[in-house]
């Protein structure tokens, strides 16, 4: 499996995006849209996909509209006012590759902060991404 980010600001990569530290975050650091892209090997089920938002900590820098990909189809798409905690995008679908991105942010904020993703397998288990092997 392999995992990339639209890009990041140095101490806000990919590891503190998976880390499950609070106040570890990916921060961006691009013009929009940003994202997150995963490619399976092998067919993959996804159950759910989940991110972790704080629209008190992060103000303009919290994702207000993101749409989700599978396989380079648009599947869904969906607007967020001022976000706190996990938000919840359901995929149920087979797939060799899944991307969140991310199209604007509240208050037109160029940048990003998100503080955790996870993504859900068979049963509801989650799928463990690691960062070591990504950030080289």
């Amino acid at each position: 499996m392999r995992v990339f980010l639209s890009s990041t600001k140095p101490g806000h990569r990919l590891a503190d995006l998976l880390s499950s530290n609070p106040d570890s975050y990916w921060h961006t650091n691009d013009s929009l849209p940003h994202f997150f892209h995963v490619e399976f090997p092998v067919l993959t089920y996804i159950q759910k996909l989940t991110i972790d938002l704080s629209y008190d900590s992060d103000d303009s820098y919290t994702p207000e509209h993101i749409s989700i990909f599978v396989d380079q189809k648009h599947q869904q798409s969906r607007k967020l006012f001022e976000p706190e905690g996990t938000t919840v995008f359901e995929v149920k679908k087979s797939l060799f590759t899944l991307d969140l991105v991310i199209r604007a942010n509240h208050q037109e904020g160029r940048d990003s902060h998100v503080r955790g993703i996870k993504l859900y397998g068979q049963d509801n288990k989650v799928i463990p991404l690691e960062a070591s092997s990504y950030e080289k």
